[in-house]
C-alpha cells in the first residue's frame, strides 16, 4: 500500500464511504496511519488536508464533530472547555483549537464541532453524558453518521448512548461531581456517566461482534486510502444493529460474549462473615455482633450485618442495583477498602485501616504517593469536639481521598513529607433495604426506620435499628392489631429514598412514623416533630412522651436532628415522620454537637446503655398501644350523664382531679375529636381519657368511630 495520496483521492474516499453534502459527521481518528498526503509531510499538513476534505464533501450545510474527551471529573481535575486539552488525537485536538469551533461543556465526554449545526449540537448539553439532550442524543436525532479514520466503527463512543437508551444491564449511571471553569469563573457541576464496572473483566468492552455483524450486513462502509482505512456507518444503522442483536445476544458488546458465558455482575470482595447470632439474642448481643463490620452504604460489611440481624426476626431484603434511578437520586457503587495507612518517609507506620476502620473516610478514592505535610492536612479529618478521638467521616458524593486521625496525632506530624497508601475498589453492587412487616386488620400502617450503615458507630444509627427490631419482636406477639407496622432498615438517606421511590404504592397508607437513632445515651428522650407537626400521630407521640418521660425535649421538624425523617416528610411524600433520639444539642445551634462522642471511635458499645434501649422500646410500644386504642367516640346520650344510674363512680372529695377529668372528658365528646385529640385539648393523660370513655362505651353511652 503506497504511503502518499492526493487531496482528490481523499475527497473521493470520503464520498465512497457514504458522506454527502449536508451530513452531520462524528469521527474518531488516527490520521497519521494513512501516511502523508502528497502536499507535505507535517502533522499540520495532514490535519489541514483532512479537514479541508471533510468540508469539501459536507459543504456549507454540513457539520464535523470530533471527540475532545478529557474525563476531567473522573480524574478529579477542573474542566475548562476553552483550555482543557484532549488526547483523542491530532485531528480532534486541532479542531478543538480552531477559532470557529464550538465545544460542549461535558466535563467527561466533550466534543468539538465546526459547521452549520456546530452550536446546536454542543450548546447547553445535559449533565448526563449519554442521556436525553446530550450531544449523542442530538446527533442521533439529526440522523448523523459515524466516519472513523483507521478506527473500527465498533469503537465509537456513540455505542454507549445506544446501550443507555436500551438499558443494558451491565452498565449503570455513576455520579461524578467536580468543578468547571468558564472564563476563569469556577462553579460546581456534576456529570452522570453511564459506565461499566471497570474492575469486572466480564463487563469490559468487546467490539468484535459488532464489527463482524456490521461488515456481514453491509451497513459498515470501508474504503482504503494510503496505508489506512475509512469506516462509516449511520447512527440509525448503529442503533438498529445493536437493538436487534441484543435481543438474541444480550452481552455481545462485552467480553463475556467471547467467553460464551453469563457475566457475573455481583462479586464479593470480602469473605462472608463467620459470625453468628443465637436465636433471641439480646439487644446488646446484636450490637456486639455487627457494630464493627465495615457497614458502608453499599458494601459487603453492610450486607453481612443485615444478614446477621435477619437471623433474629423475619426480614425481607430488597435489593436496588447500582445506578438505579430513585427519583432524583442514583444508587451508588459498592465500596471496599482493602488497605490504607500513613507512614513516615523512613517507613514508620503512623496509623492504618487495619487497626481502626475510621482511619479512612468512607467512599475515599484510591491514592498512593508521597505528599507534603500541607497537602496531607488538606485530606486529613479530625474530630471537631474531642482531640483524642478518630472521627467518622465520609466522601459519599465527592471524588476525593481522605484519611482520619485524632487532633493530637495530627499535631504530632512535623515532617515535610509523608507516604500515603489507600487502596479502595468501586464496583457494581446492590443497595440492601431490610423490611419487617406485621399485617394488621387495616393496611394503614405506622413506619419505624433506622439506618444500619456507619462503620464502628453504635448510637448513631445502629441503636435505632436494634430498638426497632426489639419493638417488632414484641408486636409479633400481639394479636388483633388494628394497624399494620413496618420497620425499614437501610443505609442513611439513599436507603429510604430507594425504598420509597420503588414502593410508591405503599406511601398513601403510611399514617405516620418514627425515625430511631442515638437511643443508648444516658439522656432523656428528644422528640423532633414531623413537618405536619399537628398530625394525629405527632399528637400521639407528644402525649405519650410527656407521660413517660416528663423531662423529654421537643423540637420542630429539621431543628433537632435530621436524618431519614426528611425523606418521608419530603414534598410529594408527606408522611408525618418524627424522630426519636437522646441527643443533647440540636442541629444548627451555635457550637452544638449532637453529643460529645458523635461521629467518633468513642461511639462504641461502651457508650450504649441497654436499659436506655429498653426504655426506648417500652416508649415506642406505649405509643403503639395508644395509637391502637385511639378512636372517635360518638355520643349516644343527651345532656349530662346520670353517672350513678350506670354505676360510674368517682370520689370527688378524695380524688377531685379524676372527678374533674371525668366531666372534662364527658363534655368533650362531640363525635369529631378522637381520644388523642381530647387528651391534647384538655391536657389530660391519654390513658385517663381512654379509661373514662371506655367506661361510657361499656355502658352503651358512646359508640366507636
Amino acid at each position: 500500500m503506497r504511503q502518499h495520496y492526493t487531496f482528490h483521492e481523499l475527497v473521493k474516499a470520503l464520498q465512497d464511504a457514504g458522506l454527502k453534502s449536508g451530513d452531520t459527521v462524528f469521527t474518531h481518528s488516527n490520521i497519521g496511519l494513512f501516511g502523508f498526503p502528497d502536499t507535505g509531510s507535517s502533522e499540520q499538513v495532514i490535519f489541514e488536508t483532512f479537514l479541508k476534505a471533510f468540508l469539501e464533501v459536507l459543504g456549507p450545510e454540513g457539520t464535523v464533530v470530533v471527540p475532545t474527551f478529557s474525563y476531567s471529573f473522573g480524574r478529579r481535575e477542573i474542566f475548562d472547555p476553552q483550555n482543557t486539552p484532549t488526547n483523542m488525537g491530532i485531528f480532534a485536538e486541532s479542531v478543538r483549537k480552531l477559532p470557529e469551533s464550538f465545544r460542549s461543556n461535558d466535563p467527561m465526554f466533550s466534543v468539538a464541532a465546526i459547521g452549520k449545526k456546530a452550536e446546536e449540537l454542543t450548546k447547553d448539553v445535559s449533565n448526563e453524558c449519554f442521556g436525553k439532550n446530550s450531544f449523542w442524543d442530538r446527533f442521533y436525532h439529526l440522523k448523523g453518521k459515524i466516519c472513523n479514520l483507521n478506527v473500527f466503527c465498533g469503537a465509537s463512543t456513540f455505542l454507549h448512548y445506544v446501550e443507555k437508551e436500551l438499558s443494558v444491564p451491565y452498565r449503570y449511571n455513576k455520579f461524578f461531581p467536580g468543578v468547571i471553569s468558564i472564563n476563569n469563573v469556577k462553579r460546581r457541576k456534576n456529570a452522570v456517566f453511564f459506565c461499566q464496572d471497570s474492575n469486572n473483566t466480564d463487563t469490559q468492552v468487546n467490539i468484535d461482534e459488532f464489527n463482524r455483524i456490521g461488515f456481514e450486513q453491509g451497513v459498515i462502509e470501508t474504503v482504503k486510502l494510503g496505508r489506512g482505512t475509512i469506516f462509516c456507518i449511520s447512527a440509525e444503522d448503529t442503533y438498529q444493529l445493536i437493538e436487534k442483536t441484543l435481543k438474541k445476544h444480550p452481552y455481545f458488546l462485552i467480553s463475556a460474549f467471547n467467553e460464551l458465558s453469563e457475566p457475573v455482575f455481583l462479586k464479593r470482595n470480602l469473605p462472608i462473615s463467620e459470625r453468628n447470632l443465637p436465636q433471641n439474642s439480646s439487644m446488646a448481643d446484636m450490637i456486639a455482633a455487627v457494630w464493627d463490620l465495615p457497614r458502608d452504604l453499599v458494601s459487603d460489611g453492610y450486607d453481612d450485618a443485615l444478614n446477621l440481624l435477619a437471623s433474629q426476626i423475619p426480614i425481607t431484603i430488597h435489593e436496588y442495583p447500582t445506578g438505579t434511578e430513585c427519583w432524583s437520586w442514583i444508587i451508588p457503587e459498592k465500596w471496599t477498602c482493602t488497605e490504607a495507612y500513613l507512614e513516615t518517609m523512613i517507613g514508620e507506620r503512623i496509623f492504618s485501616y487495619e487497626t481502626n476502620k475510621l482511619h479512612v473516610s468512607a467512599y475515599s478514592q484510591s491514592f498512593e504517593g508521597v505528599v507534603t505535610r500541607e497537602d496531607l492536612f488538606n485530606h486529613l479529618g479530625t474530630h471537631p469536639v474531642l482531640n483524642d478521638v478518630i472521627p467518622f467521616e465520609y466522601l459519599f458524593y465527592r471524588r476525593d481521598w481522605g484519611l482520619c486521625c485524632s487532633q493530637n496525632v495530627k499535631e504530632s506530624l512535623k515532617d515535610v513529607e509523608y507516604k500515603v497508601v489507600i487502596k479502595t475498589n468501586f464496583n457494581f453492587g446492590t443497595l440492601k433495604v431490610g423490611e419487617i412487616y406485621i399485617k394488621g386488620q387495616s393496611d394503614k400502617c405506622i413506619v419505624l426506620c433506622g439506618h444500619l450503615d456507619h462503620v464502628n458507630q453504635v448510637n448513631d444509627g445502629l441503636s435505632g435499628v436494634i430498638v426497632g427490631i426489639e419493638v417488632m419482636r414484641e408486636l409479633l406477639k400481639q394479636k388483633d392489631l388494628k394497624y399494620s407496622y413496618r420497620l425499614i432498615i437501610c443505609p442513611e438517606s439513599i436507603g429510604s429514598v430507594a425504598y420509597l421511590s420503588q414502593n410508591e404504592d405503599l406511601i398513601p397508607n403510611m399514617e405516620g412514623g418514627i425515625f430511631l437513632e442515638m437511643l443508648g445515651l444516658q439522656n432523656h428522650h428528644t422528640l423532633q416533630l414531623s413537618k405536619q407537626e399537628n398530625s394525629a400521630f405527632d399528637d400521639c407521640c407528644r402525649i405519650i412522651l410527656k407521660e413517660r418521660d416528663p423531662n423529654f425535649r421537643i423540637g420542630k421538624f429539621l431543628q433537632v436532628v435530621t436524618n431519614d425523617d426528611r425523606q418521608f416528610n419530603a414534598p410529594g411524600i408527606n408522611v408525618p415522620m418524627l424522630s426519636l433520639s437522646r441527643v443533647t444539642n440540636p442541629t444548627g445551634s451555635d457550637g452544638a454537637w449532637l453529643y460529645p462522642e458523635y461521629h467518633s471511635n468513642l461511639d462504641n458499645p461502651d457508650l450504649c446503655d441497654s436499659s436506655q434501649l429498653q426504655d426506648s422500646v417500652d416508649t415506642i410500644l406505649a405509643i403503639v398501644k395508644a395509637w391502637e386504642g385511639n378512636y372517635i367516640p360518638v355520643n349516644k346520650f343527651k345532656g349530662e350523664i346520670f353517672l350513678s344510674r350506670f354505676d360510674i363512680v368517682y370520689d370527688f372529695a378524695n380524688d377531685p382531679g379524676n372527678g374533674q377529668a371525668l366531666f372534662e372528658v364527658m363534655h368533650s365528646i362531640n363525635g369529631k375529636d378522637s381520644l388523642i385529640e381530647i387528651a391534647k385539648n384538655k391536657n389530660i393523660s391519654f390513658y385517663v381519657v381512654s379509661d373514662i370513655v371506655n367506661q361510657f362505651y361499656e355502658k352503651g353511652l358512646v359508640e366507636k368511630k
